[in-house]
């Protein structure tokens, strides 16, 4: 399934999040192996594809799962550390 929300290495996005390498390709979009350039700390980074940027329903679905696995808080929950949207308009979640 080809993804058109590749960002290559080294792109930063929201001027704080620099991708490093590609994780993996779903259904909604591609999960990134990062680096929070202010904290110099590990995240990944989901974003969104970019047929799905112009949808409000699933931009609201996108971000309803940023804040329902915030909200969560378990073990086995990956955590939710912050969202965004890149110069592109494309969403993003900052994981941990």
């Amino acid at each position: 399934m080809a993804d058109t929300a590749q960002f290559p290495p080294g792109e930063m996005l929201d001027d704080k999040y620099r991708i490093d390498q590609l994780l993996s390709v779903g259904g909604m979009g591609a999960v990134y192996v990062g680096t929070h350039t202010l904290l110099r700390k590990r995240v990944a980074i989901k974003v969104l594809r970019t047929e799905l940027a112009g949808s409000t329903a699933m931009i609201e679905r996108f971000q309803r799962e940023a804040v329902a696995a915030s909200a969560i808080g378990h073990e086995n929950i990956v955590s939710v550390t912050d969202m965004g949207t890149t110069a592109g308009g494309v969403a993003f979640l900052g994981m941990e």
